[in-house]
């Protein structure tokens, strides 16, 4: 009865779950109250395989537990489980060449431990210290319950990579416009709360259509991923970045005053500069405009702000300036 119900407890769950940011802490809760109800069994522990196949890492992650030790994926019970994809019960003669060793560093001993895996490959463990019923007695119980956890676990993890490919613009790895403009709201009116001042930086590419309808697609796609990487590695862990369309970029930067925005947005620009105005590398002229609007007293809202760097943008172009800004005028030599 219990893992039937636990079908229509994981539907509920993932309908109330699916939009987090982050579902892993809260599916971890579920799989340790799913396992406990179905099979009595404690101290639950799902892990997740990290990419190395070397390591295991808590699923909750060190936010929510306080760990930030990994354990071994290799030798003993989980590295037999990993490597087989055959769950590990404790007292099970078919198991009697395994060392018991403990699960981690904490010397918590091992009851029952269970693979996930999609296919062939492996996504993580999870790993039980106690059942309170002799596996002897629940042996088929315990190998419906993990197919369960394991299908629970394939389930989020669809619905993770459905959803980032839905927000993540395939080519330069960045968030989509809209999803940029959510998570930039959210960033805008945590700033406004605390006092700070933000910018708002729309970088354009110009000449980048031009390889795109001569055919030369990919190589337009290389400069996207290329410009792409500068900014991620450029900005600032709090900040925001997203392409906002076919050829341009947009940027909300926190906590900066005018001249602050005005150094970090030409630091970035500079770069760019050099990288994407390598006709020789590229076979193209590519230009580079940037479009600059502060917050100010006035505190506007994000779609205003974005309309304001816009139309620097604009201004940028007539003006033949590499940068417009309503902050100040920027104007760094030529768009190339």
């Amino acid at each position: 009865v219990q893992l039937s119900a636990a079908l229509d407890q994981f539907d509920d769950w993932l309908e109330v779950h699916r939009l987090d940011s982050d579902p892993w802490p809260g599916f971890d809760e579920f799989i340790r109250t799913m396992l406990y109800r179905c099979c009595h069994a404690t101290h639950a522990r799902p892990y997740r395989l990290l990419s190395d196949g070397r390591e295991l890492a808590p699923l909750r992650g060190p936010d929510y537990t306080g760990e930030t030790r990994r354990i071994r994926a290799t030798g003993g019970i989980i590295g037999q489980v990993i490597a087989t994809g055959r769950a590990y019960v404790a007292g099970d003669p078919g198991h009697e060449d395994v060392p018991h060793e403990p699960a981690d560093e904490g010397g918590e001993p091992i009851a029952w431990c269970f693979a996930v895996s999609d296919g062939t490959r492996r996504l993580g463990v999870v790993t039980v210290g106690h059942l309170d019923v002799a596996p002897w007695r629940i042996g088929p119980l315990l190998g419906t319950a993990a197919r369960l956890a394991e299908q629970f676990w394939r389930t989020l993890r669809e619905t993770c990579l459905s959803r980032s490919a839905a927000i993540t613009d395939p080519v330069s790895g960045l968030r989509t416009r809209e999803p940029f403009l959510r998570a930039a709201e959210q960033s805008l009116a945590e700033s406004y709360t605390q006092e700070e001042p933000v910018a708002v930086a729309v970088v354009a590419l110009e000449g980048l259509r031009l390889l795109d309808d001569s055919g030369r697609w990919e190589v337009a796609d290389d400069i996207v991923r290329e410009v792409g990487a500068i900014l991620s590695q450029k900005i600032r862990m709090d900040d925001r970045l997203g392409r906002f369309d076919g050829s341009r970029f947009i940027l909300l930067l926190r906590r900066v005053d005018s001249e602050l925005a005005s150094l970090i947005t030409g630091q970035i620009m500079s770069r760019l500069v050099t990288v994407c105005g390598d006709q020789s590398r590229w076979g193209a002229s590519i230009k580079l405009r940037c479009g600059m609007a502060g917050s100010g007293a006035e505190r506007p809202d994000l779609r205003t702000l974005v309309a304001r760097a816009l139309q620097q943008g604009h201004r940028a172009r007539q003006e033949n300036a590499r940068i417009a800004s309503d902050l100040e005028v920027i104007a760094v030599g030529s768009g190339s």
